[in-house]
């Protein structure tokens, strides 16, 4: 379940579930945007950047550090920066011991709507239950397995949105401003790849960025936003085509947040990767019954893709996994994550 899902505070049990009774789709078939716009490849970017309502992010963020704890081989402290929404965003950074004469690579971790950065990093590596629910522990293993790690709790998560009935009112005004909740996510994430960067023990040319769900969108559309970021991993990340949700995906499970205004005047989700990420290595995670991404929106995404990253020569930088399954993370899929890691990061 993505970020601002909960459209109406109906009743606890709604709330609670995530899924709200489901309306009508009432829009005729087949509209399209009445003044559709061709946008060069090379300036999808800075008019994706554009639609997004993102700003200059700095090169150098000002943070505050916490209490050191050793542990494991891994030194862990939080920090604490601030959005441009004047918000203070916490972060659990987890790194290795620095070795001599050597830098690690940094991932930035975020998970699920309803996931914490305490739960990612709970010390236990396990899911509770083995199809449904979520994964703990998550970032702090990619610690264990010799990766510096920055894990938030993003802006949209049921940590950090309110009541919904405030996030839905908040959304419709940052619209009119030509701000986005998408934006403010892509800011959030890519200002803790910065604070990671910035360690002395980490290589700021080695950020990698991965989530799942409300995570996974902050690392696609962070990584279209941001050349700089290395190698990115989405899992279950609301990703293939924002034309195919429209008609095809389940709106109740996502607010308003989640529809860009104005984005397919341009392009959609298939021409932001081929434009904006490629030829950096980039693996999505998309199972075929994932109620969040309508699995021919990614087929529509790779028909885009797969030629771009064949056209740069390197096609292996690519990949598309499609399980039969839900929209769940499941240890198979942190497996792939990490062997993605390891071949492009380490």
């Amino acid at each position: 379940m993505l970020g601002g899902n909960l459209m109406l505070d109906k009743n606890a049990k709604n709330y609670d579930s995530g899924i709200l009774p489901s309306a009508k789709n009432d829009l005729p078939k087949g509209l399209k945007p009445p003044y559709k716009v061709s946008v060069p490849p090379i300036e999808t970017r800075a008019k994706l950047l554009e639609i997004l309502g993102v700003e200059n992010i700095p090169t150098n963020v000002v943070y505050e550090s916490g209490k050191i704890i050793e542990n494991e081989g891994l030194i862990e402290y939080k920090v604490e920066y601030n959005n441009s929404f004047g918000e203070l965003v916490e972060g659990i950074i987890i790194i290795p011991k620095p070795k001599k004469n050597a830098l690690t690579p940094g991932i930035v971790c975020m998970g699920g709507t309803a996931a914490t950065k305490e739960g990612i990093t709970e010390s236990k590596f396990h899911r509770p239950n083995p199809t449904e629910g979520q994964l703990y522990g998550w970032a702090r293993q990619l610690a264990r397995l010799g990766y510096g790690t920055i894990s938030i709790t993003l802006r949209g998560s049921a940590d950090r949105r309110g009541t919904t009935a405030h996030w839905e009112q908040e959304t419709k005004l940052l619209s009119t401003l030509g701000r986005t909740q998408i934006g403010y996510k892509v800011e959030e994430t890519l200002l803790a790849a910065r604070v990671l960067g910035s360690l002395d023990s980490i290589d700021h040319k080695r950020i990698g960025l991965t989530g799942m769900s409300l995570g996974g969108v902050g690392t696609w559309w962070s990584m279209a936003c941001d050349p700089s970021i290395a190698v990115g991993v989405t899992i279950c990340g609301n990703i293939g085509s924002a034309y195919r949700h429209i008609y095809e995906g389940m709106a109740e499970r996502h607010s308003s947040s989640m529809y860009v205004p104005g984005l397919l005047k341009y392009f959609d989700h298939g021409e932001i990767v081929a434009n904006c990420i490629a030829p950096r290595p980039f693996m999505m995670i998309a199972p075929l019954e994932d109620e969040d991404m309508p699995k021919e929106g990614v087929n529509d995404l790779l028909k885009i893709v797969e030629p771009k990253y064949e056209s740069t020569g390197d096609s292996s930088k690519f990949f598309c996994h499609k399980p039969p399954g839900r929209h769940v993370f499941l240890i198979d899929y942190f497996d792939r994550m990490v062997s993605w890691f390891d071949k492009y990061l380490k």
